[in-house]
């Protein structure tokens, strides 16, 4: 899965066009992967991971006029064949359309041999891990959609085609990652608002005699921040202690306990749970479904 992904983002990389177009359904939220699937499968169809497919006879068979006896070792090569262009027409341009239905495309993958595309195999014997290949390839896709610009600044990659292709030079010699913001510009978590801070105390004297938020707890504290600095507040760490996220935003709160990137506990060795720092709240004081 990892050649297959890195084959992948270098087509990508060589296809902006293509590549926006994956972002633009990727960042839709519609919860459609038609064209991701096609980009993947012609990303598969170009440079698969593995060139052929092997089967052993186990009786004779008879093959463009020759017969192969029983125990042969037959070698399908599929790469080759979906190079072929009278089986994909324009077959060394990646064009992911060609996977999405549509009768009326010329380039429609429907009218080839259903054996020319075999980066699984195929029948009983086909890879048993094609599944969860597909679905880790998927979620890393939609990850690195989500968050970067993918570019190849290099010359075209050296594949070294064994029984397993793959790239020669490391990802990083020409690949370039350059952070992307599919729905607005997004800020550090360190711009967030809140009380003034200083070296080593943090924000400890806002909550000393005199300070802003001293003798403040509960709805009265809660109510401080969010008149003071709005529906999203950072509170610094005090002596080392882990920042705190405040949080008065319905729509907000709502998605975050399904974010993926966000762990509720962390334990370290031999300590006791501690939360992470992400702290969310409503104005009203109400307790958000439990974590």
């Amino acid at each position: 899965s990892s050649n297959a992904l890195l084959f992948i983002l270098y087509l990508l990389a060589k296809n902006p066009d293509k590549q926006q177009k994956l972002r633009d359904e990727v960042i839709s939220n519609s919860g459609s992967k038609v064209y991701m699937r096609a980009c993947i499968k012609e990303a598969m169809r170009i440079l698969p991971a593995a060139p052929e497919n092997s089967r052993v006879t186990t009786r004779e068979y008879d093959v463009l006029g020759y017969r192969i006896p029983k125990d042969m070792t037959i070698m399908l090569g599929h790469q080759l064949m979906c190079t072929m262009e009278n089986y994909y027409p324009k077959a060394n341009q990646y064009i992911p359309e060609r996977w999405i239905v549509n009768k009326d495309n010329p380039l429609y993958q429907d009218r080839a041999n259903s054996f020319a595309y075999s980066p699984f195999g195929f029948g009983v014997r086909m890879c048993i891990g094609r599944r969860i290949v597909e679905a880790e390839i998927e979620a890393l896709l939609t990850r690195l959609m989500e968050n970067f610009h993918i570019g190849w600044d290099g010359p075209s990659p050296n594949i070294k085609h064994t029984f397993i292709n793959g790239m020669v030079e490391p990802l990083s010699t020409a690949c370039k990652f350059s952070t992307c913001t599919p729905h607005r510009q997004l800020k550090s978590w360190k711009e967030i608002p809140g009380p003034s801070s200083v070296p080593v105390i943090g924000q400890l004297h806002h909550f000393l005699p005199g300070g802003s938020l001293h003798n403040c707890t509960g709805f009265e504290f809660q109510d401080k921040l969010y008149t003071n600095y709005g529906p999203i507040v950072k509170l610094d760490r005090i002596f080392a202690g882990r920042p705190g996220i405040f949080v008065y935003d319905l729509d907000s709160v709502a998605q975050s306990p399904n974010c993926e990137r966000l762990n509720f506990y962390n334990q370290p060795k031999g300590g006791a749970t501690q939360p992470t720092g992400l702290i969310i709240m409503v104005k009203n004081g109400s307790r958000f479904g439990q974590w």
